[in-house]
């Protein structure tokens, strides 16, 4: 370590002496490639020192981003000629048919795609300058009409699904996917994920898409949890490369990678930049027709069936379709939809979720007696032993809730997501100060809304890690490990991260989980928030207090974009942004732990002034509402 420190300290001395001959006007006598190298020399150390602090701050934990990720699996990644993937071949129809539909795609209107062609849109990138270009804006629209028209020319059975424009169910941090292919039903979930891409639009962001696809496998495979093979597809304007996943086991050291050929696959003919010659297909516009062309069975998608979902299928319940794996206290637990027959009214939609511990049934049980459309509502406890789980002395149950509330999407756009926020804040205030019933656990998963009467409302669900107490506010849980942390870790409160010992559950923190979700529903939170494996809660805090006290480009780029929505989503987050990390006049950032509901509501007035806040439940003041047991668990 000493000699990387003694080797830089001389190498600084050379680059101040360079910036001081610059500046006044003097040049060095060495040649400018030897200056060029001296540069090039003293980044190199930058990064290498860099990655030694790391790596001894924080023991076997280093802070990866997607160009790390890739470059570790890209080392175990298999290039074959392309054909070798066990993707299907196109038959004669089919090639003809992707032949004669990209034909007519190059001279199509793209929706959302400005006045340009297909073709122009996606070379556009080459008249402009990269930073005057918006995935979401150019190449998202342009590939996803490219990947239905070789979708309907092929005869595919897939479903080419934008999750940025509805969200899938759930929503996690590392789950922002930039396509799917879905199977065929209607559900949008990742256990329903057959495929996906991830798009750059640099022309040397394919490694950075490919180390993007590795987090978001991970996520995949943990809702797929019988699956070992996958397929994804990394695509910039240029060029695209498909990969076939394997796995022997459930550690991403058991992950294998075979890609198709080295270089990428061309987007253009070999004799032309087009998609396509009045004889030829691009080579990755043939390979992603194969992808279509290959059945959900064969990309290694399986269909998530149990005798437990029979068994249901027999009763009162039916059509029941897996949501989401999860986790309870270490034992996997699952979430579904089903359909719940009513002989007087009809089928109704309802959630099932296997694997409740006690106190979660009894907070619905109590919930149900203070009813409120803001949180869901007890309709059945499931006390068959095929939906029981045992774990050591406890026995975590299966309950039946309605409705299945909507997850939240950027497209939502500002006046709804202010309405919802403005449903949250009051909901969480009425939870914690008339019911005596915390949350803890405020994340995307956790929030969304429903219609009323056109209306769309926010509702606040999941009370796993709820807690009745008999006084408000709640001393945090013990112990400074993320493993004892209480909620979801990038949507947790800084103020819960940095004092885990004395730090209280407290309104603010829950309405700081709410800005948290509410921005990552538009603006993805960084990956090294979500994939950096910290040891301690402190690493958490730190990179949280990093990342938020210093100005927010991203929210402020949406606010000054040519695009009204996109204003009021940037003025949206910025309000909510300053109400919890407010700056003074030098631009010295502190943090708030005291924002009330009122501040809260008062920044979502501001974006909608015709916010709903006439259906919060409020007690009869001559009604009480007792607090629970002193030392409940």
């Amino acid at each position: 370590m000493q000699g990387w420190l003694d080797n830089l300290a001389s190498l600084r001395k050379k680059e101040v002496l360079l910036m001081q001959q610059q500046q006044s006007g003097k040049r060095l006598r060495e040649d400018d490639d030897r200056t060029a190298m001296l540069e090039k020399k003293v980044e190199d150390h930058d990064y290498e020192l860099a990655k030694l602090k790391r790596a001894r701050n924080a023991g076997t934990c280093t802070t990866r981003n997607e160009e790390d990720i890739a470059a570790d699996f890209e080392k175990r990644t298999t290039y074959v000629q392309h054909g070798h993937l066990g993707l299907q071949e196109l038959t004669p129809a089919q090639r003809e048919a992707v032949l004669r539909c990209c034909k007519n795609l190059m001279r199509q209107k793209i929706p959302r795609g400005r006045d340009h062609s297909f073709y122009e849109l996606i070379q556009t990138y080459k008249k402009r300058p990269a930073d005057k270009l918006k995935e979401p804006d150019h190449m998202q629209p342009a590939v996803i009409t490219l990947l239905k028209t070789i979708k309907d020319a092929v005869g595919s059975q897939h479903r080419v699904y934008d999750p940025h424009s509805r969200g899938l169910f759930p929503q996690p941090a590392q789950g922002r996917i930039d396509v799917t292919l879905m199977t065929g039903n209607n559900i949008n979930s990742y256990t329903y994920v057959v495929a996906f891409a991830e798009l750059k639009l640099s022309q040397s962001g394919l490694s950075a898409a490919f180390g993007q696809s590795v987090t978001r496998l991970q996520l995949l495979f943990e809702q797929q949890p019988d699956r070992s093979t996958a397929y994804f597809f990394a695509m910039t304007p240029y060029e695209a490369r498909v990969v076939r996943v394997q796995r022997h086991g459930h550690q991403k050291d058991s992950w294998h990678f075979t890609a198709d050929s080295l270089p990428p696959l061309s987007l253009s003919c070999t004799d032309s930049p087009a998609l396509c010659t009045p004889t030829e297909l691009a080579p990755a516009v043939l390979a992603i027709a194969q992808v279509f062309a290959t059945s959900s069975e064969q990309l290694g998608w399986r269909p998530p069936t149990d005798t437990q979902q029979e068994q249901l299928n027999e009763g009162l319940l039916h059509n029941i379709q897996l949501l989401c794996w999860g986790t309870r206290m270490g034992i996997a637990s699952r979430v579904f939809t089903a359909k719940l027959n009513k002989e007087d009214k009809g089928d109704e939609d309802v959630v099932v979720k296997q694997g409740c511990a006690t106190r979660e049934v009894e907070i619905m049980e109590f919930l149900n007696q203070h009813p409120s459309e803001h949180v869901p509502r007890l309709i059945q406890v499931l006390d068959k032993d095929s939906w029981v789980i045992k774990s050591g002395d406890q026995q975590l149950r299966s309950i039946v809730i309605k409705p299945l509330y909507e997850p939240l999407a950027a497209d939502d756009g500002a006046d709804v997501l202010a309405q919802v926020a403005a449903d949250l804040a009051c909901t969480i205030d009425w939870l914690c100060n008339q019911l005596m019933v915390i949350h803890r656990d405020v994340s995307p998963n956790n929030i969304g809304k429903y219609s009323v009467d056109g209306h769309d409302r926010g509702a606040l669900y999941d009370f796993s890690v709820a807690k009745r107490v008999s006084n408000f506010p709640e001393k945090h849980s013990e112990g400074g490990a993320a493993k004892n942390l209480t909620g979801t870790p990038c949507f947790v409160a800084l103020s819960l991260l940095s004092d885990v010992h004395n730090a209280q559950h407290t309104i603010s923190s829950h309405l700081e989980s709410v800005y948290l979700s509410l921005r990552h529903t538009i603006v993805p939170l960084p990956d090294v928030w979500v994939f950096e494996e910290h040891s301690s809660v402190d690493r958490w805090a730190n990179t949280r207090r990093g990342y938020m006290m210093r100005p927010q480009p991203q929210l402020n780029a949406l606010q000054n974009s040519s695009s009204l929505r996109e204003q009021q989503l940037g003025f949206f987050l910025n309000k909510l942004h300053s109400l919890f990390w407010p700056s003074d006049e030098q631009g010295a950032y502190r943090y708030r732990t005291d924002v009330s509901v009122d501040d809260f509501v008062e920044v979502c007035q501001a974006v909608n002034p015709w916010l709903l806040l006439d259906s919060i439940p409020l007690q009869n003041p001559t009604e009480q509402v007792g607090p629970a047991t002193a030392g409940a668990a």
